[in-house]
């Protein structure tokens, strides 16, 4: 990404740091980068300081390391983004839950390991139900260790040895061998001391109660918030992470230990496919594409496909083109296989020239289709170029045997008006990406994108609108079938029957007025331009109304209700 960095160090560390310097210069020369991605200024002067906090233009991220002054002028002055570390001043509070002896340990540790470091102890608090009991031999072994102690009246009773705290005590972060402790009514008492005189750095709680350990989590606003562990466990080679900078107290964009993942940038590299479309629409001069989003492919298996809902919601998210058509048809369809479905297209979009766009893994392996040289002699098929299929489909079976009617790609605006069997080979940017590898590594259980509402639609709207129907009659023979474990497609599907073209049309419009009306949602609709088979899609129900002549040839009753081996039929009648 071309990141450097910036080391400025104070006069009295200045041939410090340049001996430094070189040694990392050293190892950049090691691996092959330039030495120029770790500088430092050639001056000590303290103005230079004040230049590099306004060189916004050229620096990201300014990390002031040294004394409160230093990182106060930085904050003050800096028109470049600030990774502060102020004060340390942690709090170890003794719950009234505490086992003794373990809050022992953790008091003394959070103190006395390391004095002089941010995460150590500055202010004990203890639950003043219990000082009298636990404090003693905590104060015994701190003032062993050399700790100088100072608390307020309760603890002054418990020791003579414990000077009065004064209100500046419960601010200072002493950086030595002194420890300030104040005794608390509860949890209450305490989270609000932190929240006052507390520096957001790293803040325990020692308790045996997880609810009281909980809310300490949830409320006290620090970058560390520890349960039954030792203030001075903040650090970013404790925590795993490696060398840390320091512990950033602020809220972005880095809270906490500031190691090498905090420090590095980021960006985001976006590969898609909606070239493919777009190539499409312009190489064919095709007026639209069409996305179909499958209830189910056959080849596929139905773990991992997720709901067609919200499949189609995400299709729509992405396709965000007015050229571009994201519709699940299929599932308005009583059709399984592709050649069924551009057969249905064909019917229902007379006049209209289809092109059905694949992509070459699928011109490799289409001869494994049921009816798959129907789909050559149904509408122009336009093979798109993915990777590692450039060669071997074109010389495979489909190819050879439609090996006549493939169109050069020079004439492929030819394809859409050409008449089938017709097809061609388009050469564009290729991408790795497929959808059985998006699968793979999308999340599972994904929420729902519809909410399911089968009930209402067909107590209330769907068998209402449809038995209400104009004043030239209402809807007959209605059968409702429970497609539960049988298909994706849709949770019911319902059927009846108009006696005329104009009756199912107006069926179906009063249907889908009623269905929206009522908050349903979106309800497509498709086949009104002949009202031979209207379907009317609700999502989770679909309706089919037919005339009845057209009804008696498709059969979709004998295709639906024919239960597998054991099972009862999912369906019912209602009486129009």
């Amino acid at each position: 990404a071309g990141n450097a960095a910036i080391l400025r160090g104070g006069s009295e560390s200045f041939h410090s740091s340049g001996a430094i310097l070189d040694a990392l210069h050293k190892g950049l020369a090691a691996v092959g980068l330039p030495e120029t991605c770790l500088q430092r200024p050639p001056v000590t002067d303290r103005a230079a300081v004040g230049h590099l906090l306004r060189m916004h233009e050229h620096l990201d991220l300014i990390i002031p390391r040294g004394g409160r002054g230093l990182i106060e002028r930085v904050m003050q002055e800096a028109s470049v983004p600030v990774l502060a570390h102020l004060d340390g001043n942690c709090h170890t509070y003794l719950h009234a839950a505490a086992d003794p002896e373990m809050a022992k340990a953790i008091a003394v540790n959070a103190k006395m390991r390391r004095t002089a470091i941010c995460g150590a102890t500055e202010t004990l608090l203890v639950d003043r139900s219990v000082a009298e009991t636990l404090l003693p031999p905590i104060l015994e072994d701190l003032l062993q260790r050399g700790c100088e102690l100072r608390g307020d009246a309760v603890v002054q009773r418990l020791t003579r040895a414990v000077a009065a705290a004064s209100e500046a005590d419960w601010d200072t972060e002493f950086l030595g061998p002194v420890l300030a402790i104040k005794t608390v009514a509860g949890l209450e008492e305490a989270i609000d001391h932190i929240a006052r005189h507390g520096s957001h750095h790293t803040d325990a709680i020692v308790t045996d109660d997880a609810a009281a350990a909980e809310t300490f989590l949830n409320r006290v606003d620090s970058a560390i918030v520890m349960h039954n562990a030792s203030t001075q466990y903040a650090d970013g080679g404790e925590f795993g992470m490696g060398a840390e900078i320091g512990i950033s107290t602020g809220r972005l964009h880095a809270r906490g230990p500031v190691g090498a993942n905090e420090l590095t940038i980021y960006k985001y590299r976006v590969r898609g496919q909606g070239q493919v479309c777009l190539q499409a629409l312009k190489r064919l001069g095709l007026d639209e594409v069409w996305w179909l989003v499958s209830p189910q492919n056959p080849l596929k298996p139905v773990a991992g496909m997720g709901r067609l809902a919200d499949r189609l919601a995400r299709a729509r998210a992405v396709a965000a083109h007015p050229r571009l058509r994201v519709t699940a048809l299929e599932r308005r369809l009583p059709t399984a296989l592709t050649a069924e479905t551009l057969r249905a297209l064909r019917h229902w979009f007379a006049g209209v020239h289809f092109v059905w766009l694949m992509g070459a893994d699928n011109l490799g392996q289409i001869h494994r289709w049921t009816a798959w040289q129907e789909i050559f002699h149904t509408v122009g098929v336009a093979v798109l170029d993915r990777p590692s299929y450039s060669f071997t489909p074109v010389a495979g079976k489909a190819a050879r045997r439609f090996a006549r009617a493939r169109i050069p790609e020079r004439k492929a605006g030819r394809l859409a008006s050409a008449p089938p069997p017709a097809w061609t080979f388009l050469h564009i940017p290729r991408s790795a990406l497929s959808a059985t590898a998006l699968r793979a590594r999308a999340p599972s259980g994904l929420p729902d994108a519809v909410a399911v509402r089968v009930e209402a639609i067909l107590d209330r709207s769907a068998t209402q609108s449809v038995t209400d129907g104009p004043a030239a009659g209402a809807a007959e023979d209605i059968v409702v079938i429970d497609l539960a474990g049988r298909s994706s497609i849709a949770d019911y599907m319902v059927i009846a029957s108009g006696r005329s073209s104009r009756q199912v049309v107006s069926l179906a419009e009063k249907l889908q007025q009623r269905l929206k009306a009522a908050g349903y949602g979106p309800v497509a609709m498709e086949g009104q331009r002949s009202g031979d088979w209207v379907v009317v899609d609700a999502l989770d129900v679909v309706v089919h109304l037919f005339r009845p002549e057209v009804r008696e040839f498709y059969n979709l009753e004998k295709m639906w209700m024919t239960p597998p081996a054991g099972e009862e039929r999912g369906a019912r009648a209602v009486n129009a």
